[in-house]
């Protein structure tokens, strides 16, 4: 039998990200670095005119039979929603930045700091007519608040593109704050006007959603802003709204988005946990992203793609308190604790892999596939330090050999997805087998 290893316990990540954000791993992926949660500075954000300036008027055709503004407006936004998804980035962000200058300007008119246009027919419905009949209706907030939201995002998924993620972070963050502050609003007076709330709700959780991701990523990158307590802010707000959204599912579709919605951050408080420094702050925000992950499995169908995600979410819990502990140099913890959690993590995991099926040996199953296998070789090494004297336990020889497969099925979906300190783990592997080999047939 070849000697066990001692391997480094390095991925920490999770399968948290929304699958159409998925990427595949790499080794860059990893990292050991954890913050304290101290205040720090907040740098003064940009307001809307600095961070978006005017660019050349165009003139879009949309398809719209409405004849009221906010009916054009939403028609505005869907087309923007539409290039955005056909793979049209520019074509989108000037949609989304003309919505938000329409419904800026409707707004202003309204409160009545411009007067309406003076080339607007004669019987056309006015913001000045709303503001005489009946203030602005939260389906105005609604397209308002997504507008500034996906412009946003438009925005800062360029800046990340250039590696600029310091400077674009507050006027971001600016843009999530009035895209919150719109929908609000409009939440305030779909209440008041006794419709439909779950879409407003909706909205404000992924706004909640984006703020906390965008804190997780700057905090990892080691950027100097507030950044612990505005996730913690955000984290707060989003469970306030998701748990008056899970009251009433209005619809399977409803249902669907909102849970997906509490998936992904769910992931995010558990990305965020696992940088922190301390084993308190750890525990805390994973115990979160536990509990939400929970949700999602209790409210899935037990064999969807959501059960099947929520179950390799909750094995990457276990194993990233496991590690956390094994990397804690400040205090001893209970190996037979660590234990216990890592084996926690692979039935979870063994129970998403079973879910996957044939889709296993597929790109979107390579973050599932390294956790199992980091999760396996953590638990062989465990097994193996509880048998010091080296007695006739195969545990930990098992634990390799199906950490082995896990990362073997990875480089045959993708040879470049295996970090190095798996690679070689694997190499090693091979070669004492071989070596074994060789001195069986001599003797």
């Amino acid at each position: 039998m070849p000697p066990k290893k001692k391997q480094p316990r390095g991925l920490k990540r999770s399968l948290a990200k929304p699958a159409k954000d998925a990427e595949t791993p790499t080794a860059s992926d990893s990292s050991n670095k954890r913050i304290k949660t101290e205040d720090n500075s907040v740098v003064p954000p940009k307001s809307e005119a600095d961070a978006a300036p005017a660019e050349d008027t165009r003139t879009v055709e949309i398809d719209a039979d409405e004849e009221d503004e906010v009916g054009i407006l939403k028609s505005l936004f869907d087309t923007a929603v539409a290039k955005h998804e056909s793979g049209d980035i520019e074509g989108a962000e000037d949609l989304f930045r003309g919505c938000v200058h329409e419904c800026d300007k409707i707004l202003r008119i309204h409160d009545g700091a411009i007067p309406p246009s003076s080339d607007s027919p004669a019987d056309a419905p006015t913001s000045t007519d709303m503001t005489i009949s009946a203030p602005l209706p939260s389906e105005f907030h609604l397209v308002y608040g997504n507008a500034l939201l996906q412009l946003g995002l438009c925005l800062r998924a360029g800046q990340k593109m250039k590696d600029d993620v310091k400077s674009g972070y507050d006027s971001f963050m600016e843009y999530l704050r009035e895209a919150r502050e719109r929908l609000e609003i409009g939440l305030e007076w779909a209440i008041e006007e006794k419709a439909d709330e779950f879409r407003i709700r909706a909205s404000l959780c992924r706004v909640c959603l984006e703020q906390a991701t965008e804190c997780y990523e700057v905090i990892e990158n080691g950027t100097n802003v507030d950044g612990a307590n505005t996730f913690a802010s955000a984290a707060k707000n989003f469970l306030d709204i998701e748990s008056v959204l899970v009251r009433d599912f209005k619809s399977e579709e409803n249902n669907a988005l909102l849970l997906s919605t509490v998936l992904d951050f769910g992931s995010s408080c558990q990305r965020y946990g696992d940088v922190l420094e301390s084993w308190e702050g750890t525990q805390e925000w994973v115990g979160i992203a536990q509990k939400l992950f929970e949700k999602v499995l209790d409210a899935s169908s037990s064999t969807s793609p959501l059960a099947r995600d929520a179950l390799a979410a909750l094995g990457g819990c276990s194993l990233c308190l496991a590690i956390h502990q094994l990397e804690d140099d400040a205090e001893e913890h209970d190996p037979a604790v660590i234990t216990r959690q890592l084996e926690e993590g692979l039935s979870y995991f063994e129970r998403a892999e079973k879910l996957a099926g044939q889709e296993l040996l597929s790109t979107p199953f390579v973050p599932l596939l390294l956790l199992m296998g980091e999760c396996l070789v953590n638990l062989g090494n465990m097994y193996d330090q509880s048998n010091p004297d080296g007695d006739d336990d195969t545990r930990s020889e098992e634990m390799y050999k199906r950490a082995i497969e896990c990362f073997n099925m990875i480089t045959m979906i993708d040879a470049t997805a295996l970090p190095p300190q798996f690679a070689e783990f694997v190499n090693e592997w091979e070669k004492d087998f071989a070596a074994e080999d060789v001195k069986g047939e001599t003797e």
